[in-house]
């Protein structure tokens, strides 16, 4: 059912057009100034009328808000010259010199204009007057130069953050994709040479079915994302279809048993995950005994863990059982290195007739976006 959007505050209207117009800088200037005419004028209480307090502090944020306006293209300037070599002694005299430019002229304005609004003759004071507190106003525009910075090194070190992050990002994914390529090779050779064995021998139906099951798999894979999550149960799917084609080549030597909890059919996996350990299971056990063999998938839950174990056997025991090169197994370890952080983990146990490979994950219901 689709809900109604609140009406927004014409405030927060404004504060959105004020931002996109004067960015960041313009509202810390609003509130800032703001702030510090507050502050002054409880400060002023006891001193001070209400609203002769409120007047004069107003007054005077007021224009320290105008004066202080263009001294951000002048901190831009002075880190550019900081940057190209400038001695920092020089920077900050010249720096110094012109705050005190600005303040000398932000004292006499509002001086002038809030004697101005008292009495409109200003004839019987002397022009020195006019730069009365001129020191109060150098300061506060000392600490505003300061806080600038600060703020703008805080910005600076966060887009550097963000753009190593993303650099980081990028360099994960293209090694992801890398070793998601690697899985391909020897599967497809052997797929390959099967269907010309089929085209050879004139069996046209099942050199047919191979390829399509092939052209789908193969789809499957080089179009998902290596970092996306998927469901246990189309992890499955997927393993399926690459058990078939495997059938094709093996026949009656390949059995497969499949033991997955339903409760762990939900949960989330790495795209393309399990596939890898069945084809290492098959490449380096069942295939090399001409009896063939048998291959066990199970999944369960235990402990906020999903547990996935493909356990291979042979039927030659002179067949020394063995990961073989073992690349298989490295990619998906540095796999579920780089998506969980250490949270993951992949173990290989060495069986009389094959292996067992145990992988643990994160037990997460659904798939992450």
């Amino acid at each position: 059912m689709k809900t109604e959007a609140k009406p927004r505050d014409k405030f927060d209207v404004w504060v959105d057009q004020f931002q996109g117009r004067f960015g960041l800088y313009g509202i810390l200037q609003v509130s800032g100034w703001i702030g510090y005419g507050l502050i002054m004028f409880i400060a002023s209480l006891p001193w001070m009328g209400v609203l002769e307090g409120l007047l004069h502090k107003s007054v005077g944020a007021g224009f320290g808000f105008g004066f202080s306006w263009p001294l951000r293209g002048i901190c831009v300037g002075l880190k550019r010259r900081l940057e190209a070599g400038q001695p920092l002694a020089l920077a900050a005299f010249r720096g110094l010199f012109v705050l005190w430019i600005f303040a000398l002229v932000w004292t006499a304005a509002m001086n002038g204009f809030l004697w101005w609004t008292r009495s409109k003759d200003v004839s019987g004071i002397a022009w020195y007057q006019y730069f009365g507190g001129t020191t109060s106003q150098l300061f506060v525009l000392l600490a505003w130069v300061a806080i600038y910075f600060a703020i703008s090194h805080s910005i600076e070190l966060q887009r550097q953050r963000e753009s190593r992050l993303k650099a980081e990002g990028l360099a994960r994914e293209a090694q992801l994709i890398a070793l998601q390529y690697q899985i391909h090779p020897h599967f497809l050779f052997n797929a390959l040479n099967t269907i010309a064995t089929l085209v050879l021998e004139k069996d046209h139906d099942r050199s047919h079915r191979m390829i399509l099951n092939l052209s789908d798999f193969l789809r499957a894979t080089l179009e998902g994302d290596p970092q996306a999550e998927v469901e246990l149960r189309e992890e499955m799917e997927l393993t399926r279809r690459y058990l078939t084609i495997e059938a094709e080549r093996l026949g009656t030597r390949l059995e497969v048993e499949w033991d997955v909890e339903e409760r762990a059919l939900h949960v989330s996996v790495p795209s393309l995950l399990l596939q890898p350990l069945v084809e290492n299971a098959i490449r380096h056990s069942i295939a090399r005994s001409t009896g063939g063999g048998k291959i066990w998938i199970r999944g369960l839950l235990s402990r906020g863990m999903l547990i996935l174990s493909v356990e291979d056997w042979h039927r030659d025991k002179e067949i020394r059982a063995g990961p073989g090169s073992g690349t298989g197994l490295e990619n998906i370890r540095k796999r579920l290195e780089h998506l969980y952080e250490g949270e993951a983990g992949l173990n290989l146990t060495g069986l009389e007739c094959g292996t067992r490979v145990d992988v643990k994950i994160p037990e997460k219901a659904g798939v992450r976006c």
